[in-house]
């Protein structure tokens, strides 16, 4: 059974009009049915933040220079139609079978920003020992992995981590003194009895469960 419950609202309608009608109609049904007192129907009325508010504030404007209409259709495959979002790049690819998906990888700027970061860090404490310098520079690896290794995204994590390489060999060997710290068979020993925060997908595939 439908009941149609029709009524004459003296309130002006306004957000606090609303907040009123709503309140006194969800307060009217709890004494019906018994669920709250009158002691706590007035005591509630009381509260500064009742639950009952709504959002009060100017609306949301976009920006008209950081915004833009994009068909972003799966008959467009390729990065001629693409965007950027949270530090990720979405276009279309074929997969392995041929049909289309959507993909995403590191953005370019994100990307770029990340390795010279990393260069910088590496940069400024070369002077630290072995050991510390090694895991302050995993766990920035790590924090990267964990981000933006997603599927599809293991050329991007595989350019930092050679990148890495690259600027730790530079960078070790400009510690001061005219002879180099490393060369290129000790520094690969080096990495085999440390370690170096290898590339890994840390995205799980998601599995179909059937009932």
């Amino acid at each position: 059974m439908v009941i149609f419950i029709v009524c004459q609202i003296l309130i002006p309608l306004t957000y606090h009009g609303i907040e009123r009608v709503f309140a006194t109609l969800v307060f009217r049904m709890l004494l019906e049915e018994g669920m709250i007192s009158e002691e706590l129907a007035k005591k509630m009325r009381t509260w500064k933040h009742s639950g009952f508010s709504v959002y009060r504030a100017e609306p949301i404007e976009a920006v008209t220079d950081k915004t833009r209409l994009l068909r972003f259709s799966r008959y467009y495959v390729g990065l001629q139609r693409r965007f950027t979002f949270l530090g990720f790049e979405f276009y279309w690819k074929e997969d392995h079978k041929g049909n289309p998906c959507v993909t995403r990888r590191t953005a370019p700027k994100k990307l770029q920003s990340a390795c010279l970061r990393i260069k910088d860090w590496i940069k400024c404490n070369r002077h630290l020992r072995g050991k510390e310098f090694f895991r302050g520079l995993n766990h920035r690896l790590r924090g990267h992995y964990n981000y933006y290794g997603i599927i599809g995204n293991s050329r991007a994590i595989d350019r930092i981590y050679f990148w890495s390489l690259q600027c730790t060999f530079k960078w070790l060997n400009r510690r001061g003194g005219k002879r180099k710290s490393y060369d290129r068979e000790h520094f690969k020993v080096i990495l085999k009895h440390v370690g170096i925060a290898r590339p890994r997908i840390t995205q799980k595939r998601y599995q179909r469960v059937f009932a």
